[in-house]
């Protein structure tokens, strides 16, 4: 049984390391994807969860930004004003729902690959 999941779970490894052949900068200090290992593709896999959510964060924090202009220059109209708190709110509703999906996925890889550094910056 053990054998069987640890077969499976290399080779999910190497599909992810052959995907990733092309982008070498995932993991810093190897450039040839069969010198790649497990640690490897978490070590991916941690950057690009970073970018993604980094990504989305900086969308939310641009779209209040531009609501907030939108309020500025709404000179008192309804129909502006209400744009733009629109836009706002669902802003900060986004920007909430990336920071809970960031600690659920946080404490899920924390749990499941029992890794402290999941989401810090790997140098």
């Amino acid at each position: 049984m053990v054998k069987i999941k640890t077969m499976k779970i290399k080779e999910i490894s190497k599909k992810i390391v052959y995907l990733n052949a092309g982008l070498p900068w995932l993991v810093p200090g190897k450039t040839d994807p069969s010198q790649y290992t497990l640690d490897d593709v978490v070590v991916a896999l941690n950057t690009v969860i970073n970018i993604l959510f980094g990504a989305a964060g900086t969308v939310a924090i641009i779209f209040i930004i531009i609501g907030g202009y939108l309020y500025i220059t709404s000179h008192g109209s309804q129909e502006q004003t209400q744009k733009a708190k629109t836009t706002i709110f669902w802003a900060i509703g986004g920007l909430v729902l990336v920071i809970s999906a960031y600690a659920i996925v946080r404490l899920l890889m924390k749990f499941l690959l029992n890794d402290d550094s999941f989401g810090q910056i790997v140098r």
